[in-house]
């Protein structure tokens, strides 16, 4: 499926309380607010598909709207590019965008503004400002105009197709587990050079009783949640609510730890291990990410796509939620 067809295709809708526009390489699909609103978002509409790029056009002018003041309701769009789909949601919807390699979800809420990308090889798509699971109206279709609706659907349903007379692709080997310098100990148990004992039997790591090595690195700690949940770091992990949507998480290269607060962003915070330190870095979120140090009542904010290392007995603050980092390594 290509961008032409997303110029001409249908879109599928559901009926509801917001408005769907459709112009020639842009859809946009709004929640219910009052007329004056609506109807402005929909002359933007109107003039952005004038553009040569009407998706990209309407989200900068919504950017602007939004940099003035202007309170929005919901919003979801797409327009037709070249090089693929402008994609826009913003404030409480959400949009399931399909590719050949990964569904990704767009969640409004996760923004300060808004989420506007470009992205490639779109097969399908579909959003809402309600629910998003429900199926389209059996003869609701729209090719151009506008329409009550609360959520759309373009694109091929299910997974895209293989195509005709072509084998299943056969899979590669499977990468060698990375692996990171430390030292052994005398009964031969890996651990962080920077320590004076044995994790495991508590041998001295003296000068000479160790020896350097490379190994797969162990757990370094782990994260302990307010209500008692730990999860092990033996690897990287995604904090938010929506963690679990992420390409990381479903490729296994990350753990999600999901945390149901509404002052939780979709991707929050990530820790990732470096060796054998453990970071924490805000992954752009709403609300921001909080450090305490270990016998301290005070909080630090950290400050936007910045990593700071964590110290054994260190406190992280998402939303209302906390973690604490515990390790073998003394502060």
């Amino acid at each position: 499926m290509t961008t032409t067809s997303l110029r001409d295709e249908p879109l599928k809708f559901r009926p509801g309380r917001g408005i769907l526009v459709r112009h020639p390489g842009l859809a946009v699909l709004t929640g219910p607010c009052d007329d004056e609103t609506t109807s402005g978002v929909l002359r933007t509409a109107a003039d952005s598909a004038a553009d040569d790029r009407p998706g990209q056009a309407f989200g900068r002018a919504i950017l602007r709207l939004l940099a003035g003041g202007t309170e929005l309701p919901a919003l979801c769009a797409f327009g037709a590019l070249d090089e693929g789909v402008s994609v826009l949601v913003h404030g409480a919807a959400r949009m399931t965008v399909r590719t050949p390699s990964a569904d990704q979800v767009l969640d409004g809420q996760d923004a300060v503004t808004l989420v506007d990308r470009v992205l490639p090889a779109v097969t399908s798509l579909r959003a809402a400002f309600g629910d998003e699971s429900t199926e389209p109206g059996r003869w609701c279709e729209l090719g151009s105009g506008t329409v009550p609706a609360e959520a759309i659907w373009w694109g091929a349903a299910g997974s895209p197709p293989e195509p005709a007379g072509t084998e299943p692709p056969e899979e590669a080997p499977a990468a060698p587990a990375p692996t990171i310098a430390g030292v052994r100990c005398r009964s031969g148990h890996f651990n962080d050079p920077d320590i004076r004992y044995c994790s495991s039997c508590g041998l001295g790591l003296t000068q000479a009783g160790r020896t350097p090595a490379r190994s797969e690195r162990p757990a370094v700690g782990v994260l302990v949640l307010d209500d008692g949940s730990a999860f092990p770091l033996t690897g990287d992990h995604l904090i938010g609510r929506m963690p679990h949507e992420t390409d990381e998480v479903r490729a296994g290269t990350a753990t999600a730890v999901r945390l149901q607060d509404p002052a939780v962003s979709g991707v929050h915070a990530r820790i990732t291990l470096d060796d054998w330190n453990v970071a924490v870095t805000d992954a752009g979120s709403v609300n921001g990410t909080f450090l305490r140090d270990p016998g301290t009542g005070a909080w630090t904010k950290l400050a936007r796509d910045t990593r700071a290392v964590l110290r054994p007995g260190m406190v992280v603050a998402v939303g209302g939620r906390q973690l604490r980092y515990d390790s073998y390594r003394k502060p």
